[in-house]
């Protein structure tokens, strides 16, 4: 399978001469919104799945990110859970060239997926392309291979190549190289917000400051070149398939592991009676006997921890009141939804707020001038 893609993918490059600023991949990525990533698991380290802690009730979101060959990207596309979009929900921070849509669950559909292909893809890319065939790679998601969107291809010259089903962590660059980055970039501004729920807007922000830091020329670069299709080289996926054996553990490995699991803080029922008998001794005048000294060493250990645990909380306060003051600076009142367009831009999101403030403002003076 891996072999027959390949062989499909230096066909149209002979046949059409893509150069590498008309080369793309193009696929959707899914975030749970709303509580923070700090949960852990601990899962087997050599298994190549992606596992995700999912914990309470959480609110998804979707992005379409695109990536070129020449290590280029274009403006994600942001889709939401909701009717309709709120300027609420968009940053300041947010760049004007982004797009964003809504959906009742947050996920993307095949209305999606030809907006996205006409009012980002086609724009973004034509002028660069000067009338030569563009190259779109992406895996084989409805929303990537309905009849519409195969149509606007073959209308505005551009070859789709869909991925081989179940290959795309090996074959696909923005899986290989870029989505991971941006998950662990994104995991960990999420752990650093010391709020128990996150708003849309404190997400976006959130991502934003990620795609910055994994969506990079060198990791797009590293993403094309593992896929082995820039430059092509096949032998670049091959190498993975076969599997290698795991190492069984150790049986202190497992004790070790065994202890790590068990460990808990100390019983408060039992560290009272522990004390009492430690005061006896103290108070008493009596010499301390082993189990005493080493009940004196644990308290200095749980002193220290304790101080360590106020440290940190009293952090943590004091982001949340930072966090909670900037919340309320944000705009307040009735929330503006925005219609009349599936898909809208930054700048369209805040030209239309623009003009309802306007419009608000027009319809206060006519009232004050009729009541004089």
């Amino acid at each position: 399978m891996i072999n027959a893609w390949f062989d499909a993918f230096e066909d149209a490059f002979r046949t059409y001469r893509f150069e590498n600023h008309n080369i793309y991949n193009m696929d959707e990525t899914g975030f749970a919104i709303g509580t923070s990533q700090s949960n852990r698991v601990i899962v087997d380290s050599s298994l190549r799945t992606r596992y995700k802690v999912q914990p309470g009730r959480q609110e998804w979101v979707s992005i379409v990110e695109c990536i070129g060959a020449n290590k280029s990207t274009l403006p994600p596309l942001v889709i939401f859970k909701g009717a309709a979009i709120s300027n609420t929900w968009i940053s300041e921070l947010t760049p004007y060239n982004w797009c964003f849509s809504s959906s009742p669950k947050g996920w993307t559909s095949n209305k999606h997926g030809v907006e996205w292909l006409r009012r980002v893809f086609e724009p973004s890319t034509r002028d660069k392309a000067m009338g030569k065939p563009r190259l779109l790679i992406c895996d084989g998601h409805d929303s990537h291979i309905s009849g519409n969107f195969i149509a606007h291809c073959e209308e505005h010259n551009i070859v789709l190549l869909p991925l081989a089903p179940h290959t795309s962590h090996y074959t696909q660059p923005l899986d290989v190289a870029v989505f991971g980055p941006l998950a662990t970039a994104l995991s960990r501004g999420t752990d650093s917000l010391p709020v128990a729920r996150i708003s849309k807007a404190e997400w976006l922000e959130l991502y934003i400051k990620a795609q910055e830091k994994a969506i990079t020329p060198s990791n797009i670069a590293s993403g094309w070149r593992g896929a082995g299709l820039v430059p092509i080289q096949r032998s670049k996926v091959l190498r993975h398939i076969v599997t290698q054996p795991t190492r069984p553990t150790t049986p202190n490995q497992q004790q070790s592991l065994f202890q790590a699991i068990t460990s808990s803080p100390p019983n408060p029922t039992l560290l009272k009676e522990a004390n009492a008998a430690f005061n006896a001794q103290v108070l008493g005048g009596k010499p301390l006997d082993s189990p005493a000294r080493k009940h004196a060493k644990n308290l200095a250990h749980i002193s220290e921890r304790l101080a360590t645990q106020v440290a940190i909380l009293q952090k943590e306060n004091k982001e949340q009141e930072l966090i909670l003051k900037k919340r309320k600076k944000r705009p307040s009142g009735k929330r503006a939804a925005m219609q009349g367009h599936f898909i809208l831009s930054t700048a369209e999101i805040h030209d239309k707020v623009l003009a309802a403030e306007l419009e608000t403002a027009r319809k206060r003076s006519k009232k004050t001038t009729t009541r004089k």
